[in-house]
């Protein structure tokens, strides 16, 4: 991991922490050590389209290496420097999460849809779940839900430069909601901005 230090890896519950390897921000011990060790191997994935340089340069090197990127989002919606477009032609496959992001890769730069494949994101395999019907019944009293109302709910990053997310759509499609469903609630959480919040 490129920012992260050894350190942080440890009492880490996804892996073990003597297979993570951090470099505390040293971007050239980084990228030395992850291209010298990604040609020894059939795969490497990288986790973001910052991380192109690294892939390409194993590609490089070890043409036979499958390269696999993800892409999360806004990162790939833009677009990119015809080196990053370059680079992005290296990839043998690439992950997104989301019908919308591989669309974006494929129409913005022209990426293969052959090559793209959705992986949506999913809920950490070690949340913890409470069950207790006391803690269902607080968080209903907290936010003024009744007991039988039916709760539409979104957690996500609110941003004003970020306006594809879609919930100010959910909201105005609550009017015709409510009138086919009166009980029906949206919450929405999440970290915002403060034009956002205007």
């Amino acid at each position: 991991c490129m920012y992260d230090q050894n350190k942080d890896a440890f009492g880490n519950k996804y892996f073990p922490a003597e297979l993570f390897h951090g470099f505390a921000a040293n971007k050239l011990k980084f990228i030395l050590s992850a291209v010298s060790n990604g040609r020894k191997y059939n795969t490497v994935v990288i986790s973001h389209v910052n991380l192109l340089v690294v892939g390409w340069l194993i590609k490089k090197i070890s043409p036979r290496t499958r390269l696999i990127m993800f892409a999360h989002g806004i990162e790939v919606w833009e677009l990119l420097t015809s080196k990053q477009k370059k680079m992005l032609g290296s990839c043998d496959r690439i992950i997104a999460v989301s019908k919308f992001t591989a669309t974006r890769l494929q129409e913005m730069h022209q990426f293969p849809p052959e090559k793209c494949v959705v992986l949506n994101n999913c809920l950490d395999p070690f949340l913890p779940v409470n069950e207790s019907p006391q803690l269902r019944t607080d968080l209903r009293n907290r936010y003024g839900f009744g007991k039988d109302d039916i709760v539409l709910f979104t957690l996500s990053r609110l941003s004003s430069g970020e306006r594809y997310k879609g919930y100010d759509k959910v909201m105005q499609s609550m009017l015709t909601l409510k009138s086919r469903y009166p009980g029906i609630r949206y919450l929405l959480a999440g970290s915002y901005d403060e034009q956002e919040k205007k």
